[in-house]
């Protein structure tokens, strides 16, 4: 009997902010880390893992999706071999995109997959069904103002030391209500 050889694709798009990635017979699994600038949302095909972020761990089986939103730390454990497809879209491409538009490029996307045989009509349309979490989560985070400042401003110069004093008056709040 053969075994099934592994293979990772990565699907670049015409937008430069949106990419898939096709994991096909792999067993990886993937330490703590996160994504700064980019949402993912990963269908998995055929298998079983564990999807870990921050302190709850999830299993996600065949026809299950999940989503990981920026900073969100997560690990992901394998049970053994899987297939699973993701979809990572920048913070840029929902700034720059409505939802309605977003949806019209992912089921372009989606059509082009499923012709490729990387992907079936049912799983991905889970792509569709979790894409306006994302929104929602973009939208609540743009309530967050000062500190979405910070942020751009500590990822622009990570090598640069920062106090809290100097952040506070950065955010043009108080040293205590910043803290």
């Amino acid at each position: 009997m053969m075994q099934a050889k592994s293979a990772v694709y990565y699907c670049k798009t015409a937008h430069e902010d949106l990419e898939f990635i096709s994991l096909s017979h792999v067993y990886f699994s993937y330490p703590k880390h996160c994504h700064i600038s980019s949402y993912t949302i990963g269908v998995v095909l055929e298998g079983k893992l564990s999807l870990r972020v921050n302190q709850t761990e999830t299993i996600y089986d065949s026809q299950s999706a999940f989503v990981i939103y920026p900073y969100e730390m997560h690990d992901i454990r394998s049970f053994g071999m899987y297939d699973m497809i993701v979809m990572s879209l920048k913070t840029s491409f929902l700034e720059r995109y409505t939802l309605d538009e977003a949806k019209v490029i992912v089921c372009k996307y989606r059509e082009i997959l499923v012709a490729s045989k990387l992907l079936d009509g049912t799983s991905g349309d889970m792509f569709l069904k979790e894409l306006p979490r994302l929104y929602a989560h973009r939208q609540s985070k743009n309530h967050q103002q000062p500190f979405e400042t910070i942020k751009d401003f500590l990822e622009m110069y990570p090598e640069e030391s920062m106090d809290v004093a100097h952040l506070s008056r950065f955010s043009a709040m108080s040293k205590y209500h910043f803290i």
